[in-house]
């Protein structure tokens, strides 16, 4: 079966090889409810006003498909909890602040998806 699909548990060779730092480092960031993702080469860390000190998901690679990069990361129980980030290239515009983001980005923690805008940190 060569179709791409989301890797199932067990399907490691279906997960990016690439280094999570060889894509370098983002910020995201939403409103209503507010929300922040850092990916660095340490993780994802995901903050939000209920998890203030924010969650470190392990460091993954993204899959890259065109302009879009797609983060999946896992923290496995007792505390278990899933987020999938979406980077897409393009203008997005920040709803509370007069700024301009160079990518649209979509989260979703735990089944709850959020919207909002992000930028690459390092060249």
């Amino acid at each position: 079966d060569s179709t791409m699909g989301a890797p199932t548990a067990g399907e490691t060779n279906a997960l990016p090889k690439s280094s999570p730092s060889a894509a370098g480092e983002y910020r995201l960031a939403g409103n209503e409810p507010f929300w922040s993702v850092r990916i660095t080469a340490r993780g994802l860390t995901y903050t939000t006003p209920d998890y203030p000190k924010g969650i470190l998901f392990p460091a993954t690679a993204p899959e890259a498909s065109g302009t879009t990069l797609r983060w999946v990361a896992l923290i496995p129980p007792p505390e278990a909890h899933t987020l999938e980030v979406t980077l897409d290239e393009g203008k997005c515009q920040d709803s509370m602040a007069d700024k301009t983001w160079t990518h649209r980005a979509t989260v979703t923690f735990d089944g709850t998806t959020l919207s909002g805008c992000g930028e690459r940190l390092t060249k």
